[in-house]
């Protein structure tokens, strides 16, 4: 079950990444960008989902690291916003979000032994019966 879990986060990250691809071309050709910056960053948004996406598609470590750390960036952009609020707008949604998007650090930190670094390349019992 915990394999799973983190092949689940993995389709999702390649599923956002897909929809950012998408609404970010149509976003450039309509806004042009003020900077190469602004291509940079998206550029950078766009790697590291899609390699998380892979990396935990084939349960790598690296790849759960990576998703966790862009994922608490966004959480603490949300929980900063969320502490200092405007009148008139819903800051405490923040606190939610932040909270929700912690949650793939969490299951890291939880089922951490179910992931590896790489691939072995010692022999297994499948593999040495041949």
């Amino acid at each position: 079950m915990n394999k799973v879990i983190f092949q689940i986060m993995g389709g999702l990250a390649l599923l956002i990444a897909a929809g950012l691809f998408v609404g970010g071309f149509f976003m450039m050709s309509r806004y042009h960008p003020q900077s190469f910056w602004d291509i940079a960053r998206f550029c950078a948004v766009e790697t590291g989902l899609v390699a998380s996406g892979v990396g935990l598609l084939y349960l790598r470590k690296w790849a759960a690291i990576i998703l966790c750390a862009m994922a608490l960036y966004v959480a603490s952009w949300e929980i900063i916003g969320a502490l200092h609020p405007i009148p008139g707008y819903a800051n405490w949604l923040g606190f939610i979000f932040g909270t929700l998007l912690a949650i793939p650090s969490i299951l890291t930190c939880i089922h951490w032994r179910a992931l590896t670094w790489r691939r072995s390349h010692y022999p297994t019992a499948v593999n040495a019966k041949k």
